[in-house]
């Protein structure tokens, strides 16, 4: 399936579209099996096997090396929780503590499943977002896994993860349609949106009151979605027709907008030194059925060393340009 490409495409993407771009899953995997090990963090193996529906198709030879070297010493390390009940659903996987993994890589795998014959495993120190969503499905439970401890089951059913950063439509129809509210939907979709990081510890816009101020002469609200409960992040956007925010899990919540939107991601330049450039919410925006609008902006400094994490420089005068192609003004 072709990717639409930007509204706003220009020759600065064109580096971008060079990329390699992971194929479409139609379908996730479904397999159950018997005695097996599964780590805290959602890696598993039996009979010393990995399970391949815990890691991700299109990883590199390397990483899945890692991950599995990881799966082995905490089978020998690590305390236990032993179970021997039937129709555990293991769904989490080794990324899926942050927002971005669990709502587009693993809340669309329960559509390959009926939730209402399973007890889900789930950690117990992950983020509050993540069982608050679950509570959105008919399980019949929760096998909480303590803090470093990996679980070892008779029977543990799993669902294969998507291909990194390329997300099936019709996955993302039925996230929407499974978790927006009627109440949401009765409602009039009209609300512009600018997600702030402000408070986060990487990835910020320097220059964000002018950001903020330029943006609010075209009637966006800034929120920061990162404060909220999952059930206010879903009914927030599920209002929202224009959405601004810099790259990062924040524009996840494009899927519960409704379709036709449009997104405008603000993420840092394609330099000399910088690599290749994530195209996660290209990729995500498209999918939910939305115009995709890209701003590249100059990256101030990095933490540790990793380019996507670098602080940015919004040029004001192009993000309003973009603003008005957004409004079609």
């Amino acid at each position: 399936m072709e990717i639409a490409l930007p509204v706003n495409l220009a020759d600065d993407f064109t580096p971008v579209l060079h990329q390699r771009h992971s194929p479409l899953l139609l379908t996730l995997p479904v397999t159950t099996y018997d005695r097996c090990f599964v780590t805290h963090s959602g890696i598993g193996f039996t009979r010393l096997r990995p399970i391949t529906e815990s890691l991700y198709p299109n990883v590199t030879g390397r990483t899945r090396s890692r991950f599995y070297r990881h799966a082995a010493r905490e089978y020998f390390t690590a305390p236990r929780v032993v179970s021997r009940r039937p129709w555990l659903l293991l769904v989490h996987n080794h990324w899926s503590g942050g927002y971005h993994h669990w709502i587009a890589d693993c809340l669309v795998k329960l559509r390959e499943v009926d939730p209402s014959r399973y007890i889900v495993v789930l950690p117990d120190d992950y983020p509050a977002f993540a069982l608050q969503s679950l509570w959105k499905f008919p399980f019949q439970g929760v096998l909480s896994l303590p803090p470093a401890h990996g679980l070892s089951a008779t029977n543990l059913t799993a669902v294969g993860n998507p291909y990194v950063s390329r997300y099936n439509p019709d996955h993302i129809r039925w996230l929407r349609d499974s978790l927006v509210p009627q109440r949401a939907l009765d409602r009039a979709a009209a609300d512009r949106l600018y997600v702030t990081r402000r408070h986060a510890g990487r990835r910020r816009v320097a220059n964000e009151d002018e950001v903020v101020a330029l943006l609010a002469r075209y009637d966006f609200t800034v929120v920061d979605s990162a404060q909220l409960s999952f059930s206010a992040e879903v009914e927030t956007f599920a209002r929202c027709r224009a959405l601004v925010s810099l790259h990062g899990a924040g524009l996840t919540n494009c899927v519960f907008m409704p379709p036709g939107g449009d997104v405008l991601e603000l993420c840092r330049h394609m330099g000399a030194k910088t690599g290749e450039i994530n195209t996660t919410y290209w990729h995500l925006s498209v999918a939910a059925g939305h115009n995709y609008y890209y701003q590249f902006c100059r990256p101030l400094r990095g933490h540790g060393g990793v380019p996507n994490d670098a602080d940015v420089l919004v040029d004001i005068a192009r993000l309003e340009r973009n603003v008005r192609a957004m409004l079609r003004m």
